[in-house]
């Protein structure tokens, strides 16, 4: 066997290789290349999503498949990421699919560069994180209903807070008002048992002047 025969051999091996593990990767993966933007790679997780076999989508573009809108989208970031020659991080960006509606992507897009430091390709990779946004948008329902119940209980409380502070303030002023009404009652109790005591004294004091009248 021929030396380039053993380099083709090498080279079909490693394209099926990469081929392998393309395929087997969970998240989308695609590459455009770099002058049309038509698709030159597309992975079975892209087959699976957007709803397009390899062979539709290879040859083709964005505006081909996907509403102008979002072709447009699509379009300008990858001009954009060709243009800066670097990863651009799309946190959210919608996916009209053939089969599964409308999908919310987490995508990157990296260019892939020739010897001459010029862009080639476009790879990009993306997540569908539908379900992970519907779940989000759940937690976020389910902490705003219990962030405003909490709100609403907190009130609660604080107004049955203000009402036994009320309650405390109210008993305390009758207890002050009855202390003193005690008070008062106590000095004039002291003061009737100081007049009982004149009067006794004087009552006394007149049976003895009586006595001496009368033994005169």
């Amino acid at each position: 066997m021929e030396l380039n025969e053993i380099n083709d051999e090498n080279a079909k091996q490693y394209g099926i290789f990469f081929r392998s593990i393309i395929d087997n990767m969970p998240n989308m993966v695609f590459v455009k290349d770099a002058e049309e933007l038509r698709f030159v790679l597309f992975n079975k997780a892209g087959e699976e999503l957007c709803g397009y076999s390899k062979e539709d989508m290879i040859g083709k573009n964005d505006y081909d498949f996907f509403p102008k809108a979002q072709a447009d989208f699509f379009i300008t970031n990858d001009r954009l990421v060709l243009e800066k020659k670097e990863l651009l991080d799309i946190p959210e960006e919608p996916l009209q699919t053939h089969y599964k509606g409308l999908r919310i992507l987490h995508t990157k897009k990296i260019p892939i560069l020739d010897e001459s430091g010029k862009p080639r390709y476009l790879l990009g990779i993306s997540e569908d994180i539908t379900e992970k946004k519907a779940a989000q948008s759940v937690l976020m329902r389910e902490y705003a209903d219990l962030e405003e119940k909490v709100h609403k209980r907190t009130e609660e409380l604080e107004n049955t807070a203000n009402e036994l502070k009320k309650e405390i303030e109210k008993r305390k002023e009758i207890e002050d008002n009855l202390r003193k009404k005690n008070d008062e009652l106590e000095l004039s109790n002291k003061a009737m048992i100081e007049w009982e005591g004149k009067i006794a004294d004087l009552k006394k004091s007149v049976e003895e002047l009586e006595k001496k009248r009368k033994g005169e």
